[in-house]
């Protein structure tokens, strides 16, 4: 939006003639914040607004954005920022439903969202003092339905060792692959398995 951009870049320049530091990312910051207290959101999105619309959001145009809508979201549904350029969208169960990318900046406006799955096939790092510890498992980081394995990587490793344990990695995710595909075989739809309390974890006994 020109005007938007043209009255940023004013309030960039007079910040900054007035030595305050880390304009930029401090006006960034402040567009994001805004952003979600105004509920404006991507109108770049995945998947399709359609999708987004059948979940109960509702889109308006900005006259003059080409980034951004005003949104009404789902019912009990709320907008927060988590990062200098991050938000998501939480449900009225507290589960995020969608993360949103929007650089607030009158030279490289943009904004992207998604709608997050339930579940998936991830990983989880932890560094430690020797090296590194990963964790490949199907789920979520409040719900490990299956954990495939643990992959330790030692600091001092040869660089043979090192591909050894990628490809351990590798097994380990197909493995939690095939238990998805089994137990859970829509997770990667977006819509899918937010309605079932509580999560069940299947074929472990």
């Amino acid at each position: 939006m020109r005007e938007r951009d043209e009255l940023d870049a004013f309030m960039m320049f007079l910040r900054a003639m007035s030595g305050e530091s880390n304009v930029i990312e401090k006006t960034e910051q402040e567009g994001n914040e805004r952003a979600a207290r105004n509920t404006q959101v991507a109108r770049e999105m995945n998947p399709s607004q359609e999708v987004w619309e059948k979940l109960g959001f509702k889109f308006t145009e900005i006259p003059g954005d080409d980034v951004l809508y005003s949104a009404d979201l789902p019912e009990g549904w709320t907008m927060r920022t988590t990062s200098l350029y991050g938000s998501e969208i939480v449900d009225q169960n507290g589960n995020v439903r969608a993360s949103m990318f929007y650089k607030a900046s009158f030279y490289d406006r943009t904004a992207y969202m998604s709608l997050t799955a339930r579940y998936g096939v991830r990983t989880d790092y932890r560094t430690v003092e020797e090296g590194e510890i990963s964790e490949i498992y199907f789920g979520n980081e409040n719900e490990k339905l299956f954990v495939a394995g643990v992959v330790i990587k030692n600091n001092d490793m040869t660089d043979e060792e090192r591909k050894a344990k990628r490809e351990e990695e590798r097994e380990l995710s197909i493995k939690a692959e095939t238990y998805a595909n089994e137990y859970y075989p829509d997770y990667q739809d977006v819509t899918a398995y937010w309605d079932d309390e509580p999560a069940k974890k299947k074929g472990l006994q």
